[in-house]
């Protein structure tokens, strides 16, 4: 069974105050993490080509419902989204979104978080929807390269779109987690990059090069209560937003315990 949208938010809502709502086209930056910070996520309406089942370059009903919406469930993880949102509300500049953008990559969309569980030990766990929505992901992110949370790091540091990712930055627990992104969504503004010590001429990030792909036209079906179907996402003048970049930029995101 592949929800309507309205079901998910008539389950989500009273756990969070989070609901989903369908994303007709594009939404530019302010309005897609904007909407974060007012309990809002903008949803695409296709599932993925049955070709491609492990991957989907563009988000999918599929990345949006199992991968985010486990964090948007969790009180606590669902209020780190309304700090991102709160965050992007106040960035205007192209260099405070891409550090923010970079850093939301990194960890609601690529996060993972150490955890102990008895009789097993300290346990590495994916929390991020990148990693939970894509059974490929899934199978490969604990022989990536695993490195502590460290802000400057995420903002700036390149990656490729098209493959597993090779890096991922792990929180100590939950509670680091919270602290140290939470932290920075809570303070960051343009002047961030700056006060980190980010040379705006030289951060261009490798994914403001690439050009984005399209879905296949048999790979989106309507999963919604709106007969008006999706395309990409997110893209305005400074950004894209797709599964597993909701980025600013130029045109050219097993689960941890809550």
């Amino acid at each position: 069974h592949i929800p309507q949208l309205d079901e998910v938010s008539a389950s989500l809502e009273p756990l969070t105050g989070f609901r989903y709502v369908p994303a007709a086209g594009l939404v530019c930056f302010e309005d897609f993490y904007g909407s974060l910070a007012d309990g809002v996520f903008h949803s695409t309406q296709y599932v993925r080509h049955h070709a491609q089942p492990l991957y989907t370059p563009e988000p999918d009903l599929i990345h949006e419902v199992v991968g985010h919406g486990g964090m948007l469930a969790s009180p606590r993880l669902a209020e780190l989204n309304r700090l991102a949102g709160q965050a992007a509300r106040r960035l205007e500049t192209k260099a405070g979104r891409d550090f923010f953008s970079s850093v939301f990559w990194y960890s609601i969309e690529f996060g993972v978080v150490y955890e102990s569980e008895p009789g097993f030990g300290r346990q590495l766990h994916a929390y991020g929807a990148g990693l939970l929505s894509s059974f490929g992901e899934i199978d490969e992110f604990s022989s990536a390269d695993i490195r502590p949370l460290d802000i400057l790091e995420m903002g700036t540091l390149e990656y490729d779109i098209t493959v597993y990712q090779p890096i991922l930055f792990a929180a100590d627990g939950i509670e680091e987690l919270l602290d140290v992104v939470g932290g920075f969504f809570a303070e960051c503004d343009d002047d961030t990059p700056a006060r980190l010590g980010v040379a705006s001429a030289g951060f261009q990030p490798c994914w403001l090069s690439r050009p984005r792909p399209t879905p296949p036209p048999s790979a989106q079906g309507v999963a919604q209560s709106t007969a008006t179907p999706a395309g990409p996402r997110s893209q305005d003048s400074a950004g894209v937003a797709r599964r597993r970049r909701r980025r600013a930029g130029s045109s050219p995101s097993g689960s941890a315990a809550r």
